[in-house]
Parts: C-alpha cells; structure tokens; sequence
C-alpha cells in the first residue's frame, strides 16, 4: 500500500519482503507500476461487466488494487472500461489453442458459417464482433499450409487439441461444416469467396472455437 502524510501526500509504500512487513521511504516520488486488473474478477464486474464472466491470460498478480491505492491516493484514472481480449480457445485454464496467429490467412465464421468480422482489424473491434453475435458462438478456419508455417509449440498445441477433440480437421469445406455443426452450404460458399484473399486452398481444413480472454486492461 502507499503511505501518506496527514494530509494527503505521498511518503513511500509499505510493503511485505520474505514475509516482513518493511516501510520504504520515497525520496522523490512513487511510481506505480504495477500493471492493469485482467485477473480481478471484481474488478471487472465494477469496470467492464461485459468481460467478467471472461477467463484472462494475465498473471495471477494483475488484480488492480495499486490501481485503486492511487486512486485513493488522488490519482486521476481513466479508461478503467477500456479491456482488450485475444480471440483464442480453450475455456479453462488450459493455455490457448489459436488459428488467428496470421490473420491474413485465416477466416473467422459464425454460427451460420458466415463471416462476421475483418479478422485483420483491431482486436478491440474483433471482440465487439464476438460479444454481438447470438448465439456467441465462433470458429476460425485455416487450411493446412498456414497451419505448417505457424512455430512449432503452436503445431503441437493444435494438434493436442485435434486429438483431445477440441480442434477439428476435415478433407473438405463440407466434412468440416459438420464436424462443428453449422450449414454446409453456407461454409463451403464463404470459404469459396474467400480462398484467394485469405489463403484457403489446401486441404485439410482446420477449425477451432474461438473464445475470448482478457489480455490488458
């Protein structure tokens, strides 16, 4: 926490090293650093009640409360709703599954196998898209070649989740279509117009559920 004088101004912080308590005077000024709140579940439900119910990537240690010691310390703060989220997998705690690693090569369809979304755009106006879409509920695609270029603990990711069942792979825009359960036609037709600007050409054809995770804050 910050100590403060009296009447308000900042003399150092209190902290706990190895366990005891220590007091650390400021000579100059305290600089808080201390990164954003993406691990605080409250914190969240206070500021950006959209994203709450969101898992994070962040470290346990991002909850926000020098955030809040500034603050009552006569800070200005601002943008507390502001929360930017990756487009991966994977619900849990489990480390995310991606197909959005290169954008410009990858699709991003609904649950009518429509694209929804310019997957190149910000991550800001990509998550706005998600959190629109009823039911919210997403795939990435990507064919086989873009899928080999991605680094090698992003190969073996996805192919953990292929055999775990999360991560589905198909022969043909058809095959893929029912392996996630949205209309054929519309998948075969949306990949179609998209095979040239986004690089789906060789089989097979890589699909995983996008799920969004607060990055920053």
């Amino acid at each position: 926490s910050l100590i403060r004088a009296q009447g308000g101004r900042v003399l150092g912080v209190a902290v706990t090293d190895n366990g005891a308590p220590k007091l650390i005077r400021a000579r100059c000024g305290v600089i808080i650093a201390s990164g954003g709140y993406g691990a605080s579940r409250d914190m969240l439900k206070t500021y950006a009640p959209d994203f709450a119910d969101l898992p994070h990537d962040n470290a346990p240690g991002a909850t926000g409360e020098m955030i809040l010691a500034g603050r009552q310390a006569g800070a200005a703060v601002m943008n507390m709703n502001l929360v930017e989220c990756i487009p991966g997998s994977g619900q849990g705690s489990d480390g995310q599954i991606r197909l959005d690693i290169a954008p410009t090569r990858m699709i991003m369809v609904d649950s009518r196998g429509r694209r929804f979304v310019d997957e190149t755009d910000y991550r800001t106006r990509i998550t706005q898209a998600i959190l629109k879409l009823s039911p919210r509920r997403c795939w990435s695609i990507a064919d086989s070649d873009t899928v080999s270029s991605y680094d090698l603990a992003s190969q073996k990711s996805l192919h953990r989740g292929l055999h775990a069942g999360t991560i589905f792979r198909a022969r043909t825009p058809g095959e893929l279509a029912e392996l996630i359960g949205v209309p054929p036609r519309a998948l075969g037709r949306t990949m179609s117009e998209m095979r040239l600007v986004r690089g789906l050409r060789t089989p097979p054809f890589w699909a995983a559920p996008v799920n969004l995770r607060v990055h920053a804050t």
